[in-house]
């Protein structure tokens, strides 16, 4: 499963691999640039989500960066 950051990510990358103008290449590294910051941000929301979701169930905060890993963490399960 892909968030909604790492398949925005993904969509980037694949039209900054269809030869773009050189402006659009500009705009599309800019942009490939922030999804990334985003996908670290949106990584924190949904372990806190997870955690809070959790919170009447004994809940270490690393059993929340394990659900995300496992979830959503796809870059090693592609390869």
């Amino acid at each position: 499963m892909k968030t909604p950051m790492q398949q925005m990510l993904e969509l980037l990358e694949e039209l900054l691999d269809s030869k773009p103008t050189r402006a659009d290449q500009t705009r599309f590294e800019t942009a490939i640039a922030k999804a990334k910051d985003l996908i670290e941000e949106e990584k924190e929301m949904i372990m806190g989500a997870y955690w809070e979701g959790g919170q009447w169930v004994p809940c270490h905060y690393s059993s929340c960066e394990k659900y995300y890993n496992e979830t959503f963490n796809t870059t090693d399960k592609e390869k």
